[in-house]
């Protein structure tokens, strides 16, 4: 009878052509204690890594904590967002022409957005503020353009990283004092770019 030893090294020879045969210590690696612990302290997740999360209903979101990929919320949106939970977006955040939204109060638990955070109404909205943002931390790049009745950044207080660029564009009635007191308190380790707002 062969011993095991030698089997094995023979086997070695042809692996790629076996299956099922095991020599040696074929674990498959673990997830390390940090990674289990950011994926645990993440939450209940929706959406998929590399896709785009589209709220067509508040049941798209419902009791969602954590989404894996980037969210879209469309110009038909409600007045109070449904994401009371949501603290974690791995990818993008965007809101395009929400024309009926007033302030993000439904995001109040938002403390880290991945990618880019992009709100932009085309001059079309009622955004005024940004109250309900409060809690987001940290966001890989920041584009707040064409939102003509903005008159504040306040909500952004808690804001300590954009890890990207920022760009503030076209908001007609934000004011320069109001952009100033952002910026002072926000690491921005890209570019930025200040333009077309309230002298």
């Amino acid at each position: 009878m062969l011993k095991a030893a030698p089997l094995c090294s023979k086997l070695a020879l042809i692996a790629v052509t076996l299956v099922g045969v095991s020599c040696g210590d074929t674990t498959e690696p673990t997830p390390d204690a940090e990674t289990m612990n950011m994926e645990e302290d993440a939450g209940v997740p929706c959406g998929s890594a590399g896709a785009q999360l589209l709220v067509r209903d508040k049941a798209d979101v419902e009791g969602c904590e954590w989404v894996r990929g980037s969210m879209h919320v469309p110009d038909w949106f409600e007045v109070t967002l449904p994401f009371g939970r949501l603290r974690r977006i791995d990818e993008n955040l965007s809101f395009f022409r929400p024309h009926h939204l007033r302030n993000f109060r439904g995001l109040e638990r938002l403390e880290r957005v991945g990618e880019e955070l992009s709100i932009r109404l085309d001059n079309s909205g009622e955004l005024v503020a940004l109250d309900g943002l409060e809690s987001l931390r940290e966001v890989g790049s920041l584009k707040i353009e064409g939102n003509s009745n903005l008159a504040s950044l306040t909500g952004l207080s808690g804001l300590e990283t954009v890890r990207g660029d920022v760009l503030i564009r076209d908001n007609t009635s934000l004011p320069a004092a109001q952009i100033k007191a952002f910026l002072s308190h926000v690491r921005v380790e890209g570019t930025t770019q200040v333009t077309g707002n309230e002298p």
